[in-house]
């Protein structure tokens, strides 16, 4: 594992539903206004990436739905240490799927909602800008440098320490953020799910081979490479408790005044959408 540059910036191409918030928590948490959340909606470009470096050069860390490793970030490529995690894809579904309902007023049965929302394999969109599944693996081979699974969230946690070279990033998170609240609800949203099952799998196809992949190929050899031994130990030892310090709620609170005070306010005067658009088949 090569060395990184002194001015790098760890990339989180963050996925919808597969714990970003908690992430985004622990980047605030360690960088404070060394790291910026940026905002949804659009695709970032690099034309965006150098504006916000003028505004921000301190910048250290980026995350957010609108990073996307297929965007071409020119000479700023470089220092971009890329990202992510996955999630099983039919459980991502179900989450996003009750997470529209909970908290945007969606009331479209599941069946019509993935319809409406071009639903099918957000993880392979997201990473290629294209239903391209030979084209997401390439970029989890020869870009992401660490690729973690939700449902080893805290194992993901100590590869994306180790593979980034953050040996002081503290992981431990206390309570998970942004879960689902409505149990009922989770209830009825996977008695449709069963009921039109066949749609569910078709339709995420290509994630489901990516997670696969991603499952039996490359996460063993992360874990190979940080030993199977020495992962067992840091379990058992780094997440005892959120262990906040004052330096530590200092620098969060810090992070979201200076995203709300000075970096949204200055990034919607000058414009999210700066340079050329970039073409994505879906995925907002």
């Amino acid at each position: 594992m090569s060395t990184q540059r002194r001015d790098s910036i760890i990339t989180f191409a963050h996925i919808p539903k597969t714990a970003g918030m908690t992430v985004q928590f622990l980047l605030r948490r360690h960088f404070g206004i060394r790291h910026l959340d940026l905002p949804r909606g659009f695709v970032y470009t690099k034309e965006l990436l150098s504006r916000d470096l003028k505004l921000s050069p301190q910048v250290r860390s980026l995350a957010g739905h609108s990073l996307r490793p297929f965007v071409d970030f020119g000479t700023l490529d470089d220092r971009l240490v890329w990202y992510t995690f996955l999630r099983e894809p039919v459980n991502r579904l179900l989450s996003h799927y009750q997470h529209a309902v909970e908290k945007n007023g969606v009331t479209a049965p599941l069946d019509r909602w993935m319809t409406d929302r071009t639903a099918g394999n957000w993880q392979v969109g997201m990473l290629s800008g294209a239903e391209d599944l030979d084209a997401a693996k390439q970029i989890l081979d020869t870009k992401i440098r660490c690729v973690g699974l939700m449902e080893r969230f805290d194992e993901s946690l100590l590869l994306i320490r180790h593979r980034l070279q953050l040996p002081h990033f503290n992981v431990a998170y206390g309570k998970p953020r942004n879960t689902a609240r409505r149990s009922d609800l989770r209830k009825r949203i996977c008695e449709q799910c069963e009921r039109h099952r066949e749609e569910v799998m078709e339709r995420n196809a290509l994630d489901l081979a990516l997670y696969d992949y991603a499952v039996n190929e490359l996460y063993p050899r992360q874990v190979a490479e940080y030993g199977e031994d020495r992962l067992r130990g840091d379990l058992e030892t780094a997440f005892g408790g959120i262990r906040r310090t004052v330096p530590e709620f200092l620098r969060y609170y810090e992070c979201v005044l200076f995203r709300k005070a000075f970096f949204l306010p200055m990034a919607k005067i000058l414009g999210h959408r700066a340079g050329p658009p970039v073409k994505v088949t879906a995925w907002p």
